[in-house]
């Protein structure tokens, strides 16, 4: 008489499959962040945040330029807003976290004409 019970033959030639465990369930408001997430990681790094932050050496006020794009200050008196002396250096504020400073320049020493924006 034969067994109810199924073969437990293994074919020698068979594959094993080992079955990867599921990820765990995301919430609704882990969910919600994930696109901003993946923007982030998709978009490449600002190049401007890498080009400013700099120390300028033996800059002349009386014939020396700055030029900046006007998408980060404006025109001369967004520059004159964001300037401020610090020590024997004035330091030009762009954002939170970039700066130019002019090493030996005195604030007052800068006019209008020490700027070109385009």
């Amino acid at each position: 008489m034969k067994s109810a019970e199924p073969s437990t033959k293994v074919d020698p030639g068979a594959r094993k499959v080992i079955p990867l465990p599921r990820a765990a369930r995301r919430d609704r408001h882990e969910l919600a962040f994930l696109p901003a997430a993946l923007e982030i990681v998709e978009t490449p790094p600002s190049p401007i945040g890498r080009a400013i932050g700099v120390t300028i050496n033996g800059f002349n006020a009386s014939h020396d330029v700055l030029q900046f794009n006007p998408a980060l200050l404006a025109n001369y008196a967004a520059v004159l807003l964001d300037t401020k002396q610090v020590g024997a250096n004035t330091v030009i504020r762009i954002d939170a976290t970039d700066s130019v400073t002019l090493v030996g320049v005195t604030a007052s020493s800068l006019h209008a004409n020490n700027f070109h924006f385009s």
